[in-house]
C-alpha cells in the first residue's frame, strides 16, 4: 500500500509555535511514505530547513508574496499519486494518511474526505464534526448533497487522487479580488468534481482544524461583502454540469448561503466601523437578491428537506438578533437609522413603511420594545414604550406618543390608558421635566389635547393636566385644566361629577368667559 506516495502542502509564512505541531504531526505518521512540500517566506525558512536538514521528505518551496497552493499543485500532483493539505496551524491524527489511503483504495476513489476536530488556540476541542461513513458515484451527488457540502467547502481534511488535480485548470475560479479570497477553498472543490468519478466521507475525525482569528473568515477584504454571492453562483454552475438542479437541491444552497451569511454579518459587527459605515455595508449585504430570495423562502416554508432533520434555527430571527441586539448602545443619526431601519424592513417586509427614521431611534433604545414590534405584539409595545417615555428628551416624546396613537388601535389602547400606571408614568416624566423645562411639560399636554383624534381617555389627561398645574403652580392653568375636566365629564355623561367640579371652581370665585360658557349646562 505505501508504494503509493502522497504530497502534503503546507504554506507557511508566519514563524507561529503553531507550525511546529503541524510539522510533527506529518513526520509521525504511520503511513510514512510521503513528501511534505512546505512553501515558506523569509521569517519561517530557517526553521523549516532545521526539519528539512533531519527529514529528507520535507521539500522547502521559497514562496512569492501571494503566492499559494494553486500555484504549485501541479508540480506536487506530478510527483505524487495522492495530494492532501495541513494548515500551518492544525494538525493531524497520527493515522491521518493510513486510513484515508486504506479507504480511497479500497473503496476506488477519487476523493475522500474525513471528520475533523475543531479546536481553541490553546488546542482545547471545541466541536467535534463527523459523519458516519457515506460513498457515492459523482453522478449522484445530488442525492447526498447536504452531507457531501458539509464536508467537502475546505482544502484540508481531503486525499485526492493526483489526477484530478492534474486535469483541473485553476482559471474556473473568479478573480480574487472580486470576493475577497473567501470561499476559495469551497470552489476549487467543486470544481474537482466534474474530473472525478465517486467520492466518499470517511467515518472518523482525523484532522484538528484551529479556530483562529486570523482567519480569512475574520478579515474585511476588497471582495469579501461579494463571496457569499460568488461562491453560491459558482457552485450552481458546477452542479449544473452534474445534472438538472431541483428543488432540493436549490434548499441546500440557500441554506449553506444563509449559513455563510452568519459569518459575514458578525464580520461587519466586529470589525472597528463607523456605525454608518457598518450599516452601510450590512445593507449592501442584505439588498443582495440572494439574500432577499433566502429570507423569501423561509417565511413560504422553502428551507425545509424532505427526509433530513429540520433546522431548528431560523435566519430571520438569527440575522434580526445579531444585528440589533447590541445597536441601542449606539447614538445614532438620522441617516444611521435610515439604514438600519431599511435593514429591518427587510427582514421584516410587511411592517415596511410604518415606521419613520425618527420613530425607529425610539423604538430600538431597547431591544424589548423593538423584539414587541417585529413580533406585532401591540400591546406589550404599548406598555414598553409608556415605561420608556421618563428616560427620553420632551421631542422623543412627542414622537413617541405619535407613534402609540398610530400602531394601537383604540379599543386596545383606551383601557391601557385607563390604568393607574398611565397618571404615574407621566407624572414621573413631569417630575423629570420639573428639573428646568416645565413650560413644555405643559405644552406637550395640549399639544396631546390638539389632535384631530384623541385616542386617549381625555377625563384622564385633563386629571394629569390639573396635577401639573397645581405641582407647578400655575393658577390659570390649573383652573383651565378643571374647566376642562367639567366639560368632559358632562359630555360623557357623568352630570353629577361634572357639577361637583363646576361647585368647586365657583367656591374659587372664579368669573371667565369659560365659566359663563359651563353655566349653561349648570345654571339654566
Amino acid at each position: 500500500m505505501e508504494n503509493k506516495r502522497v504530497g502534503i502542502f503546507t504554506k507557511m509564512y508566519r514563524n507561529e509555535p503553531t507550525m511546529h505541531k503541524a510539522i510533527q504531526s506529518v513526520l509521525e505518521q504511520t503511513y510514512t511514505n510521503f513528501k511534505h512540500y512546505i512553501l515558506v517566506s523569509a521569517a519561517t525558512k530557517q526553521a523549516v530547513m532545521e526539519y528539512a536538514e533531519k527529514d529528507a521528505r520535507i521539500i522547502v518551496l521559497d514562496g512569492k508574496p501571494g503566492e499559494g497552493f494553486w500555484d504549485y499543485i501541479k508540480y506536487i500532483a506530478g510527483e505524487n499519486a495522492y495530494v492532501t493539505v495541513i494548515d500551518a496551524d492544525d494538525w493531524y491524527e497520527r493515522t491521518y494518511l493510513e486510513e484515508l489511503c486504506n479507504c480511497l483504495e479500497e473503496e476506488e476513489l477519487d476523493i475522500v474526505a474525513c471528520g475533523n476536530y475543531f479546536v481553541d488556540i490553546y488546542g482545547n476541542i471545541l466541536e467535534t464534526r463527523k459523519q458516519r461513513k457515506m460513498v457515492w458515484n459523482i453522478e449522484d451527488t445530488f442525492s447526498v448533497l447536504p452531507y457531501m457540502y458539509a464536508f467537502y467547502r475546505t482544502m484540508w481534511g481531503k486525499l485526492i487522487k493526483s489526477e484530478l488535480w492534474l486535469k483541473w485548470v485553476s482559471k474556473v475560479l473568479p478573480e480574487n479580488d472580486t470576493y475577497g479570497g473567501y470561499g476559495r477553498d469551497t470552489m476549487i472543490m467543486f470544481s474537482l468534481l466534474p474530473f472525478a468519478k465517486k467520492a466518499a466521507i470517511y467515518d472518523k475525525a482525523l484532522y484538528n482544524y484551529r479556530m483562529s482569528s486570523a482567519s480569512s473568515s475574520y478579515i474585511l477584504k476588497e471582495g469579501r461583502l461579494d463571496s457569499d454571492k460568488t461562491v453560491f453562483l459558482f457552485v450552481k454552475s458546477v452542479l449544473g454540469k452534474l445534472g438538472t438542479i431541483g428543488e432540493r437541491e436549490e434548499r441546500v444552497l440557500y441554506i449553506v448561503y444563509g449559513e455563510a451569511l452568519k459569518d459575514t454579518t458578525r464580520l461587519l459587527l466586529n470589525q472597528k466601523l463607523r456605525e454608518e459605515e457598518r450599516a452601510e455595508k450590512l445593507l449592501y449585504v442584505y439588498q443582495c437578491e440572494l439574500t432577499v430570495k433566502l429570507l423569501e423562502r423561509e417565511r413560504e416554508g422553502m428551507l425545509t428537506i424532505q427526509g433530513m432533520k429540520p433546522r431548528e434555527e431560523k435566519f430571520v430571527e438569527t440575522f434580526y438578533n445579531m444585528i440589533f441586539s447590541d445597536i441601542k448602545k449606539c447614538s445614532l443619526t438620522f441617516k444611521t437609522a435610515t439604514l438600519y431601519l431599511e435593514l429591518f424592513y427587510i427582514l421584516y417586509p410587511e411592517l415596511k413603511g410604518v415606521l419613520s427614521a425618527e420613530e425607529f431611534i425610539i423604538i430600538i433604545k431597547k431591544k424589548n420594545i423593538l423584539d414587541a414590534f417585529a413580533m406585532r405584539q401591540y400591546q406589550v409595545l404599548f406598555e414598553e414604550l409608556l415605561d420608556l417615555l421618563p428616560e427620553i428628551k420632551l421631542s422623543e416624546a412627542k414622537t413617541c406618543l405619535k407613534l402609540l396613537r398610530r400602531l394601537t388601535t383604540e379599543s386596545l389602547l383606551l383601557p391601557l390608558l385607563q390604568e393607574k400606571k398611565f397618571i404615574l408614568t407621566y407624572m414621573h416624566l413631569i417630575k423629570m421635566l420639573n428639573q428646568g423645562e416645565k413650560e413644555k411639560a405643559l405644552q406637550w399636554l395640549q399639544e396631546c389635547f390638539s389632535c384631530d383624534t384623541i385616542p386617549y381617555d381625555a377625563e384622564i389627561l385633563a386629571e394629569l393636566w390639573i396635577n401639573i398645574a397645581a405641582t407647578l403652580e400655575w393658577t390659570q392653568e390649573f383652573v383651565f385644566g378643571k374647566q376642562l375636566k367639567t366639560e368632559i365629564l358632562y359630555k360623557n355623561g357623568k352630570k353629577e361629577e361634572a357639577r361637583e367640579e363646576y361647585n368647586d371652581l365657583k367656591e374659587l370665585g372664579i368669573e371667565d368667559t369659560n365659566m359663563a360658557y359651563l353655566k349653561i349646562y349648570f345654571e339654566e
